[in-house]
């Protein structure tokens, strides 16, 4: 699997809107094929692992990581906040390319000097 920013910037912005998470992946994206649930669960591990999610257990049985997804955390708003403009979005893209291999806490000095004017 290839790791897919736009993915994670789309999940995160779709956890944002319900009021209380505290659910399953199954439950916030219904209606997704096995492999699109694994994608899905793939990529809110890789969130987690950048403590922009809490997360519970782990439900067996559906033939993908169900994840209960507890919250967002505190780092994870921020994230949101600094990657909710298309505008800074759109920038921060192809600074990303020109980096090549980029984990996320490489996005937030990127963002900081987009969102301050250094381009």
């Amino acid at each position: 699997m290839k790791r897919d920013l736009d993915l994670m910037r789309n999940i995160m912005f779709q956890l944002e809107e319900p009021k209380f998470l505290r659910n399953n992946i199954s439950a916030f994206f219904p209606n997704k094929t096995i492999d699109e649930y694994e994608i899905i669960a793939a990529h809110i591990e890789l969130l987690a692992d950048n403590n922009y999610l809490k997360l519970g257990s782990c439900l067996l049985g559906y033939g993908f990581p169900n994840w209960y997804i507890e919250r967002i955390t505190n780092d994870g708003y921020t994230f949101i906040e600094s990657i909710r403009s298309d505008t800074t979005w759109s920038k921060l893209k192809p600074k990303l390319l020109l980096v090549g291999s980029y984990g996320l806490d490489v996005i937030k000095p990127l963002l900081l000097n987009i969102i301050i004017g250094k381009n």
